[in-house]
């Protein structure tokens, strides 16, 4: 069995993601700071040998935004459920 990485992202609408952060800014903004970030650390993990690799991605309509925003190099799934809802209801 080979080690797996998923890596959790919510396509960057403004004021719907980092809003604790647009209360100091703008939504604009903070959805910006968050699409960044969430690329550059993408990239940082993609580089880990020997691990399968997926984005768990939502909302899931947003599939065809979010490979044009992170790269089509990686391997996408959506992510069913809520953002918001507890971690471990997330993942049962």
């Amino acid at each position: 069995m080979s080690d797996c990485i998923l890596y959790f992202v919510k396509y960057p609408h403004p004021g719907e993601v980092k809003t604790r952060l647009a209360d100091g800014c703008s939504a604009e903004l903070a959805a910006e700071f968050y699409r960044v970030f969430a690329r550059k650390k993408l990239i940082e993990i993609a580089v880990t040998p020997k691990a399968d690799m997926f984005v768990c991605y939502f909302p899931e309509t947003m599939r065809r935004e979010t490979v044009e925003w992170l790269g089509a190099s990686h391997k996408y799934i959506h992510r069913k459920g809520r953002f918001g809802t507890p971690h471990g209801k997330r993942l049962s």
